[in-house]
């Protein structure tokens, strides 16, 4: 699985984009029907949909961070990651 940080930040622009959308359709909602709960709603889902961007992009960040920290890791340390590599190569 390469550029997975990437592909985590685009299904959290998604997830956003989907909660930024559906909030005015649930306002509309309520407004129409003069009720409190799809207006509760909308908000929850805009709020919800912020804090799923915010955690999936936070969890893309610590992978590349961690893939970062692992390529300067096996630069230092070559002798390291043989054995690694090694496995990788015969896995294929």
């Amino acid at each position: 699985m390469k550029h997975t940080e990437d592909k985590l930040t685009g299904a959290a622009l998604v997830i956003l984009c989907c909660g930024i959308v559906a909030a005015p359709l649930y306002l509309i909602v309520a407004i129409s029907n003069q009720s409190l709960i799809p207006l509760l709603t909308g908000i929850m889902v805009l709020l919800l949909s912020f804090v799923q961007y915010w955690l999936i992009g936070a969890f893309a960040e610590l992978i590349k961070n961690t893939r970062s920290i692992n390529e300067l890791l096996q630069a230092r340390f070559p002798e390291a990651a043989a054995p690694v590599q090694a496995q990788e190569d015969a896995e294929k």
